[in-house]
C-alpha cells in the first residue's frame, strides 16, 4: 500500500532519508566531547650570587666525581663476570632457557588479526565475508602498500584449459561442421584493484576487470570521393573499423567510497556488489578451488543477472560483536536490474542472396550508472559468524525491472541463504538462490504492443535485409538453484619435503567435490507477435545439474592450481540450460563431460 501511495522514486527517497538519519544518530552517539583544561605554570627564578665558589666547595665536587667513577668501575666488573658465566653454561641449561622463551611466546595471542598492525579505514566496519572466511583477511587480501599503508595496489587473475565432448552440429554439404566443443586455453580475466585509506575513517576502493580481453582496436576515417569519368560520382566516405576478440569485456566492477561513522557502522556509496547470496560478493577466482564459476551464479544464473553483478547505490555496512563472534550486515538502495537491449548484427554471405540481419536483443541487465534510471530497488544481507571460518547468512533483493517505455510495473524478488562450516581441515560451503519475476506474461504482452512486429524483411537486388526482435532474457516466471562444496585441506609431511613444498611455508593439496543444480520455470523459447498482439508463445521448464570432482594444489593461499572433471546432465526439458552458444543456441545434448586445468593468482 505504501509503495503505491509514494511511487518507486518517492519510496526510494524515503529509504535514503532513513539511512541518513540513522547515520547522523550513530555519529552523534560515537562523538565524545573532550574539554581542554589549562594548568597554571609556575615559574621559578633562581638567583645567582656574584661571589665565586670557595676552595672547599671545589674540593667537595672533586671528591664526588671520584666516588661516582669508582661505582661505575664496580658495575662494569660485575657485568663482565655475568657474561662469562653465561658463556660457560651447559647445553641443558641453554635448552631450558630456550624452552622458557617458547613458553612465553606461546602464551601470547596467536590470532593474526590481533597481532596485525591496524591499517587506516579497516576497522570492525569491514569485518564480514573477506575478514572471516576468505583466503586472506581484508587487511592483507590484495595489494602491496604504496606510500605507506594508506594506498594498496593489487588484483587477481586466472586462465584455464578446457576440453569437452559436446556434440557438434550435423554437416551440411561440404561445409565445415559448426562446433560447440572446446579444446583450448581461455584467459578468463584480469582484475586490477586500488584500495586507498587516506585517514582512519575514510576508504576508497576501485576494481577494473578485463575479461577475455586480448585487444581492442578502432580506426576511423572520412575520405573525399571523386571518381570522375562518365559517372562523375562525388561525395565522402565515412569508414569505421572495429577489431576485438570474442567474449571480451571491459568493466568497472566496483567503485565506491566509505565513511565510517564509528567502528561498527559506515556509509558506502558508488558502484557496489549487491550482497545476494555468497558468490556474488566473493567471486574472486583465487579464493575458489574449482576453475569454473557456479551454475546458479554465472552459467545458468538464478540471480537476476549473472555474476559479477554490480549496481550504483548508497547504503550502510557494519558489524556488531556478539559473544565470541559477531553479526555483519549490508543494506543498499540501488538503481536496480532492468530490461535493456543490445544490437546484434549478422552478415550472411550465401550462394543465393546475401543477408544482412539486425537483431535488438532484450534481456536483464544491471541498472544504468548515468543517472537516467531512478533508484527503484533495495538489497541487503545479514550474516552471523559464531567463530572465524563459520558463517550463516540471509540476503535479498526487491526492485522494479520494467523500463519507462512499458506501461506495466513489475518487480523482481530474490532471496538467498548461504553459509560455511569449518571442522578442522574439513570445510563445506554452499548457497541457495530463489528469484521471482512478477507479471511476466503482462510484460511480454506490453513488449509486443510497443514493438508491434517481431520481424520485418525487405529484398533489394541481391541483398536481403531482416530486422528481428530477440528476447534474450532469460525470461522465466521464476528460477532457483543451489550449490554445495565439500573439501579437505590436506597438509601431508611429504608435500613440504617435496619439490611442490620446498620454499613454501604452508603448501596444501585440496580434494574437492561440488554438486549444483538449477531450475528454470516456464523459460520463454519463442514469441511471435504481429500488429502489437501475441500470436504464439512457447515456454518450457528446464533443469540441469553438474557434478565436479577436483584436486587443487596451493603453494600459497592466493595461488590455486586446479584440476577438475565435470559432468553436466539435462534433468528436464529439450535442451541444456548451459552452454548457450551465440548463433547456435542451447545444446540438445542429454549430458556432456569436461576436463579443466586452471591457474589463478592474487597479488
Amino acid at each position: 500500500m505504501l509503495r503505491k501511495m509514494l511511487g518507486p522514486a518517492s519510496w526510494a527517497s524515503v529509504v535514503l532519508a532513513i539511512i541518513l538519519s540513522a547515520s547522523v544518530a550513530a555519529f552523534a552517539e560515537d562523538k565524545k566531547v573532550e574539554s581542554n583544561k589549562s594548568k597554571a605554570v609556575e615559574k621559578k627564578e633562581t638567583a645567582s650570587g656574584d661571589a665565586s665558589a670557595s676552595r672547599n666547595e671545589v674540593e667537595q665536587l672533586r671528591n664526588e666525581v671520584e666516588r661516582l667513577r669508582a661505582m661505575v668501575d664496580a658495575l662494569m666488573k660485575e657485568r663482565a663476570a655475568a657474561t662469562a658465566h653465561t658463556a660457560n653454561q651447559s647445553p641443558a641449561a641453554e635448552a631450558v632457557t630456550a624452552q622458557q622463551s617458547e613458553t612465553i611466546q606461546e602464551s601470547k595471542p596467536q590470532n593474526p588479526q590481533e597481532q596485525e598492525k591496524p591499517i587506516p579505514g579497516r576497522g570492525k566496519t569491514d569485518q564480514g565475508l573477506y575478514g572471516t572466511v576468505a583466503a586472506g583477511g581484508q587487511t592483507s587480501r590484495y595489494g602491496r602498500a604504496v606510500f605507506g599503508d594508506s594506498v594498496r595496489i593489487g588484483g587477481y587473475g586466472s586462465f584455464r584449459f578446457e576440453t569437452n565432448n559436446l556434440n557438434n552440429l550435423a554437416r551440411v554439404g561440404d561445409l565445415p561442421v559448426a562446433r560447440r566443443n572446446r579444446n583450448g586455453f581461455d584467459i578468463r580475466r584480469l582484475v586490477l584493484t586500488a584500495d586507498v585509506s587516506p585517514v582512519e575513517r575514510l576508504r576508497f576502493y576501485t576494481e577494473i576487470e578485463f575479461e577475455r580481453f586480448g585487444k581492442l582496436e578502432i580506426e576511423r576515417a572520412a575520405i573525399p570521393e571523386n571518381r570522375g569519368g562518365a559517372s562523375a560520382i562525388r561525395g565522402t566516405r565515412f569508414i569505421q573499423e572495429l577489431e576485438g576478440q570474442d567474449g571480451s569485456e571491459l568493466k568497472l566492477e566496483q567503485f565506491w567510497a566509505q565513511y565510517d561513522l564509528n567502528k561498527s557502522i559506515g556509509i558506502r556509496g558508488g558502484i557496489i556488489l549487491p550482497p545476494v547470496g555468497r558468490f556474488n560478493i566473493l567471486h574472486d577466482d583465487d579464493y575458489w578451488d574449482v576453475p569454473r564459476r557456479t551454475l546458479i551464479d554465472r552459467d545458468a544464473p538464478a540471480l537476476p543477472v549473472k555474476t559479477a553483478w554490480s549496481e550504483a547505490g548508497l547504503g550502510l555496512i557494519g558489524s556488531k560483536a556478539i559473544g565470541q563472534g559477531f553479526i555483519n550486515y549490508q543494506f543498499y538502495v540501488v538503481n536496480g536490474v532492468t530490461l535493456d537491449y543490445a544490437l546484434e548484427q549478422t552478415v550472411a554471405v550465401r550462394d543465393d542472396k546475401a543477408k544482412i540481419e539486425f537483431e535488438p536483443e532484450i534481456g536483464f541487465e544491471s541498472g544504468a550508472v548515468n543517472g537516467s534510471r531512478p533508484a527503484s530497488a533495495v538489497t541487503w544481507r545479514l550474516g552471523l559468524t559464531p567463530r572465524v571460518g563459520n558463517e550463516i547468512a540471509f540476503s535479498g533483493y526487491h526492485g522494479k525491472y520494467t523500463p519507462r517505455f512499458l506501461q506495466t510495473d513489475a518487480w523482481i524478488n530474490s532471496i538467498g541463504v548461504d553459509g560455511k562450516l569449518t571442522l578442522g581441515n574439513f570445510e563445506t560451503e554452499g548457497e541457495f538462490i530463489y528469484t521471482k519475476f512478477g507479471k511476466m506474461r503482462e510484460v511480454l504482452s506490453d513488449l509486443a504492443r510497443n514493438l508491434v512486429h517481431d520481424e520485418a524483411e525487405d529484398e533489394f537486388n541481391e541483398t536481403e535485409t531482416e530486422v528481428e526482435v530477440g528476447l534474450k532474457g532469460p525470461f522465466t516466471d521464476h528460477r532457483h538453484g543451489f550449490w554445495v562444496d565439500l573439501k579437505y585441506r590436506w597438509r601431508p609431511a611429504w608435500l613440504k619435503q617435496s619439490i611442490l613444498g620446498e620454499g613454501f611455508s604452508d603448501p596444501q593439496l585440496i580434494p574437492i567435490v561440488r554438486y549444483e543444480r538449477v531450475w528454470y520455470s516456464r523459460l520463454l523459447r519463442e514469441l511471435e507477435f504481429k500488429g502489437g498482439a501475441i500470436e504464439n508463445l512457447e515456454a518450457e521448464d528446464l533443469s540441469q545439474d553438474r557434478l565436479t570432482i577436483g584436486l587443487t594444489y596451493r603453494p600459497i593461499s592466493s595461488v590455486p592450481v586446479s584440476f577438475a572433471y565435470q559432468y553436466n546432465n539435462r534433468r528436464r526439458g529439450s535442451t541444456l540450460i548451459f552452454p548457450e552458444t551465440i548463433g547456435l543456441g542451447r545444446a540438445a545434448d542429454r549430458s556432456f563431460s569436461s576436463f579443466l586445468i586452471g591457474i589463478a593468482f592474487g597479488f
